[in-house]
């Protein structure tokens, strides 16, 4: 009986807290783009969720090989771009994973190395793929990873390409995630652990 009353205090505490939200991970909204690929330049609302802050982005549809879904992004349109949006319902002091599959215009003439600038919180971190031997069938989707320590309830998540021109890094599939660590007892929590001390405590005697 003991051990049901703690897990339900355990319980309702944790589905409490507001989950973070990432919004149109898989560049899946509004799903109306039935062109192969559209540009979306600067300061363009078209992709829910996200919004682009500088350069250009492709809106792959059947261009190629999406990793999950039907669509997925290139980071270059014309030129390199950047897209971000605002990550919010965050814990302060929980730690996150952001994960997302990762793959290259496989039509680049030149430089088949294509790299992203990917940053969140405090944490920046560059990531690479190699699209040698890769089609428009066979992208070689990668996925890719870091965490990040919330030190507010919001942050801003940005995907910036390095590469001038078109025939960037693709992106797909992304994802937010709490990483697993001891749930803290709230005060009531704390507060029934010390009366299951005491009752124990008084038995013995």
């Amino acid at each position: 009986m003991k051990k049901l009353i703690l897990s339900a205090v355990l319980t309702t505490w944790a589905c409490g807290a507001q989950a973070a939200t990432l919004v149109n991970g898989s560049f899946e909204q509004p799903g109306t783009a039935t062109a192969p690929y559209t540009v979306y330049t600067a300061g363009a609302p078209d992709l829910a969720g996200w919004s682009i802050d500088s350069g250009s982005v492709d809106l792959i549809y059947t261009y190629w090989q999406s990793s999950q879904g039907s669509y997925s992004l290139d980071l270059n349109g014309d030129t390199g771009g950047q897209i971000s949006q605002v990550i919010t319902g965050l814990t302060v002091g929980q730690t996150y994973t952001l994960a997302f599959d990762m793959a290259a215009n496989v039509y680049s003439p030149s430089s088949l190395l294509k790299d992203v600038i990917v940053h969140a919180a405090d944490v920046m971190t560059r990531f690479s793929f190699d699209s040698t031997g890769h089609t428009v069938t066979d992208m070689g989707w990668e996925e890719k990873s870091f965490e990040f320590t919330a030190t507010t309830p919001s942050t801003l998540l940005s995907f910036a390409s390095t590469q001038d021109g078109a025939f960037g890094v693709a992106l797909d599939n992304i994802r937010l995630y709490e990483t697993l660590a001891p749930v803290p007892l709230p005060a009531t929590g704390l507060l029934l652990l010390g009366g299951l001390g005491a009752l124990r405590l008084r038995r013995k005697r």
